[in-house]
């Protein structure tokens, strides 16, 4: 005997139990076609509210380096800076916002470099702002060089800013 179902599993649940045989569970995924961010915003005010990634493997690799950072895990550096050449400018500007948090001296080139020239505007404009919350040169900061402290700005499209040396919050 057997039997198909057709569920839209990003809408619908269900729970298999008490089977008498093997079961196949055959989960197709689609991607979306657009790599831009999923973005909600509060409906009374218009105030953005939440981003996230559109894609699984975008998101995936956003936790990760989240964790590293939050591991202190500087050795890692080198896969921070390679997601900020990734193709989805979210993906970018979080991997940017990560190493600075996590080593600013190490970020600092490639900040400037994403300043003057990333295809995304958004992420060009934050890029410009967080090297303005940086040390002019030759004065001493934070462990790792200097540099802004951990932003927890949500997007590139809310850059945040710094306010006496705290943390920042979008």
């Amino acid at each position: 005997m057997s039997a198909i179902l057709h569920l839209d599993t990003a809408r619908q649940g269900f729970t298999l139990a008490a089977a008498r045989a093997d079961v196949l569970l055959l989960e197709l995924a689609v991607q979306p076609p657009s790599p831009l961010p999923i973005r909600s915003y509060d409906a009374a005010s218009g105030r953005l509210i939440h981003v996230s990634a559109s894609r699984r493997d975008s998101s995936f690799r956003a936790m990760a380096l989240t964790l590293l950072r939050q591991l202190g895990r500087t050795d890692a550096a080198p896969l921070f800076a390679a997601e900020t050449q990734a193709g989805d400018f979210a993906a970018r500007w979080h991997a940017m916002r990560e190493l600075v948090a996590l080593d600013s001296a190490a970020a600092h080139r490639l900040l400037a470099a994403m300043a003057a020239g990333d295809p995304h505007p958004e992420v060009r404009r934050a890029a410009v702002a967080t090297l303005a919350l940086f040390p002019p040169s030759g004065e001493t900061g934070r462990k790792g060089g200097g540099g802004p402290g951990p932003c927890t700005s949500p997007a590139p499209s809310a850059p945040c800013r710094r306010e006496d040396a705290q943390p920042c919050r979008a």
